[in-house]
């Protein structure tokens, strides 16, 4: 018996390869035959598509959907299984170490074991003051990680062959058959595909660190008429995540505006892939005007907005926050701090432009001052191109500086 993923493995090249023959020979004969439609035929009426768009769409949903199946899902179920593998590990090392009366040995693996359990990452290195047995259990699950990372690039790799000579067989007969605006369509089709699978669309920020893995990824888009073939589809948006992860450990960093020796420095980053959508705001007063005592991210995932730790004083709510609305990210900031303190903070906010992995920087708008500008001696920080990534900067009982991190 065969699932509707291997059906559609065994048969896909051949189904589509005729479907295409059918719109080439339509055209050639002066009437079109369209594709097979869906149930979201029978939605509301739409801007209208051509029939080539509506066959690109339809073809990448179905090869989408093996993507996930063959490459995303298979991935994100061994890297769970080695999460709890690490777990296991750890669990029965404490069992031996306490068996044979290592306290030292049996402390630093339980530690070790709060950690992972509080963090659920882990760590890219080692450090020098890990014991031994911390780090030889290490070794082992990040030679399995190895494995897994490279047996996932190569079914990516096989798939995307597969994808790509069914999209250049429809080029050269639309070609062939000088239907030459479609033909660039598929075209641009096959260079959308290859940036988006040449990195796997794997769950962001993976590997090396074991994170919390998302069990679905972001649902696709189809496009209206004349808008870029599929939008910013589900491979695109995976692959976008997937460069943030790795972006995370050397991001790009901005120079904090504000008092660069107040405080401790700071770096404010998601805890998995994710672009920075707004800041959670506490206010406190130095001698009648506002200054900013604390700040929390705000940071959009591909599940969802989740709240990152707090910058500056300790505190239990933030009254004021400044959100992105949707599709939006932040890009810059201006930041008020003549002296010790920043007294007011402007969030500029630029429209998201996944397939490109960017932002719009014409396309922009900006929040109220949160704080006041004290003395108009407001700076800019921030990439006017980029999407911001997470916070840097300084703080203490306040915040005394505060900058930007961006894909680099």
């Amino acid at each position: 018996m065969h699932t509707p993923h291997t059906q559609f493995r065994t048969a896909a090249t051949t189904r589509w390869t005729i479907v295409l023959l059918l719109l080439v020979g339509g055209v050639a004969r002066g009437q079109v035959n369209p594709p097979p439609t869906s149930a979201a035929a029978d939605a509301p009426a739409v801007p209208a598509q051509t029939e080539m768009q509506k066959w690109i769409a339809t073809t990448d949903a179905q090869w989408q959907a093996a993507f996930n199946h063959d490459v995303t899902d298979v991935h994100a179920a061994e890297i769970k299984k080695i999460a709890q593998q690490y777990a296991t590990a750890l669990e029965a090392a404490i069992t031996k170490a306490s068996g044979a009366g290592d306290l030292d040995g049996s402390l630093a693996l339980r530690t070790e074991q709060k950690r992972y359990a509080d963090t659920n990452v882990f760590p890219e290195q080692d450090d020098a003051a890990d014991a031994p047995v911390v780090k030889q259990i290490r070794a082992t699950i990040r030679a399995q990680l190895a494995r897994i990372e490279k047996d996932n690039a190569v079914r990516a790799k096989a798939l995307l062959a597969k994808y790509d000579q069914m999209l250049a067989s429809a080029q050269t007969q639309l070609t062939q058959h000088k239907r030459l605006d479609d033909a660039v369509l598929v075209k641009n089709k096959r260079d959308e595909v290859a940036a988006a699978w040449a990195t796997p669309a794997i769950t962001p920020g993976i590997s090396p660190a074991i994170a919390p893995v998302a069990e679905k990824p972001a649902p696709v888009t189809t496009p209206a008429a004349g808008q870029n073939t599929a939008g910013p589809s589900s491979l695109a948006v995976a692959s976008f995540y997937d460069r943030i992860g790795k972006a995370l450990r050397s991001p790009k960093k901005t120079t904090p505006v504000g008092n660069a020796k107040n405080g401790n420095s700071f770096t404010a980053v998601p805890p998995e892939a994710a672009l920075l959508v707004g800041i959670a705001v506490k206010k406190g007063d130095w001698f009648g005007n506002p200054i900013i005592s604390a700040l929390q991210p705000i940071f959009e995932t591909r599940t969802g907005r989740i709240r990152g730790a707090t910058v500056g004083k300790k505190v239990e709510q933030f009254p004021l926050v400044v959100e992105a609305k949707p599709g939006y990210v932040v890009s810059e900031l201006l930041v008020c701090a003549p002296q010790n303190h920043i007294h007011g903070i402007k969030v500029i906010f630029r429209k998201l432009d996944i397939f490109h992995q960017g932002v719009v920087a014409s396309d922009l708008y900006e929040s109220d001052w949160i704080g006041i500008d004290y003395e108009d001696k407001s700076k800019r920080v921030g990439d006017p191109t980029r999407p911001a990534i997470g916070l840097i900067g300084r703080a203490d009982e306040w915040v005394g500086a505060v900058g930007l991190l961006h894909l680099p």
